[in-house]
């Protein structure tokens, strides 16, 4: 079978080189991209050739590379293409030239390890016939895990008879053999094969049995009629149906509900929030402390009485004398950082005794309002809370 759009043969050590600078650092991903979309280059002139030798022409004599085909393929500005392949050149993996393109078919120092993988069982200067819309998408393609997935399907799948010449494109792979060759993450070459079974590129293995994935990885097969403009391809909505499924009609008699209609869900809780008329003359309480609490002395009594029953102090008339001041604290405004929420400050202090943070001014003031309104008759706080000295 004849790939679409002729294909160009690269060996296993030519894929090997690359990935092997790419692995140590020489050269970038994006040096990667230029690298196939020379390949991609060299495989339009040697098609013009055997195109031309087909028609009983003579092949022109001088081949010229321009550096604006390579910026046309990759999408990439001419200066980081000059700059890519300048460290494939000090890499020793590609010579550029505009008369000609030089690719380095000798392994190169430190990538024997890699090429034993890549070639596998097989030879490793066995043609791999990588079709040129493949090399196009592979420099195209800015995302390197799945332009590493595509390589490692392509060096695994695509083969030439050596009787027939026939292509062929079927294999076997397992992803983690992909993760760990490329250096990519098992999720990343998941995805990355889900995305080319819905581009096209391979199908999907529904007939391999468990035993068969788990020793040798799925199985796919790869289009050899695929091209670059069927992954990009708008994937439009299905027909609607001829027969729509009839819906239930609505109750002609409006029927009533059998939950009981007057239901008081007006509950104590709910009354106590908002800003209505309702809760203006409310008894102050201390799991619901408010602004206007903490300015009366009354009610900042009240509130006290309730941490003694709740046990946040025990009543003296120390504890009353700093519950007043904390209240004088958070309402003082002439302070160079005044207080945004007083309520939380107040509660912060007093449940967590944290008196030290209270003047000596402002426990003054305290002491001057305890003793107005004692002298007005005002109950003490402590007087129907503090134990006799003779009570068991």
């Amino acid at each position: 079978m004849c790939i679409k759009g002729g294909y160009k043969t690269v060996n296993p050590i030519q894929i090997a080189n690359c990935l092997h600078a790419h692995f140590e650092k020489r050269v970038t991903y994006r040096a990667v991209r230029v690298y196939f979309a020379c390949l991609s280059l060299v495989a339009v002139r040697e098609a013009a050739a055997r195109s031309q030798k087909q028609k009983g022409r003579r092949p022109r004599p001088e081949v010229c590379f321009r550096l604006r085909e390579l910026c046309a393929v990759t999408n990439l500005t001419a200066s980081a293409v000059k700059r890519e392949l300048r460290r494939l050149k000090r890499a020793s993996v590609l010579t550029w030239g505009e008369k000609c393109i030089a690719i380095n078919s000798t392994p190169i120092i430190g990538s024997d390890e890699l090429l034993q993988v890549l070639a596998g069982k097989r030879s490793s200067k066995r043609p791999i016939p990588v079709p040129r819309s493949v090399l196009c998408f592979l420099a195209a393609s800015a995302k390197a895990s799945l332009g590493k997935t595509m390589l490692g399907y392509v060096i695994r799948g695509l083969t030439i008879d050596r009787e027939s010449g026939e292509i062929r494109g079927a294999g076997s792979v397992k992803s983690s053999w992909i993760a760990d060759v490329f250096g990519l993450s098992l999720r990343s070459v998941k995805a990355s094969r889900k995305e080319l079974i819905e581009s096209g590129f391979i199908n999907r293995d529904t007939t391999s049995f468990q035993r068969k994935l788990n020793r040798d990885g799925a199985y796919f097969r790869i289009s050899l009629t695929w091209s670059e403009t069927e992954a990009s391809k708008p994937q439009f909505a299905p027909p609607a149906l001829k027969k729509v499924p009839e819906f239930a009609p609505p109750y002609k008699d409006m029927k009533t509900s059998y939950e009981i209609k007057n239901q008081k869900t007006e509950t104590r809780v709910l009354k106590l929030s908002g800003v209505c008329k309702a809760n203006e003359g409310r008894e102050p309480m201390l799991r619901d402390v408010r602004p206007e609490d903490i300015k009366s002395f009354t009610r900042a009594r009240t509130l006290f009485l309730q941490a003694v029953n709740a046990g946040w102090t025990n009543g003296s008339e120390s504890d009353f004398l700093n519950w007043v001041a904390a209240a004088v604290r958070v309402n003082t405004r002439h302070l160079r950082n005044p207080v945004r929420d007083p309520v939380r400050v107040f509660i912060s202090i007093v449940k967590g005794r944290r008196w030290k943070l209270i003047s000596q001014a402002q426990e003054d003031r305290a002491r001057k309002l305890i003793g107005h309104y004692r002298e007005d008759g005002e109950v003490g706080p402590t007087c129907a809370t503090r134990r006799p000295a003779n009570a068991p």
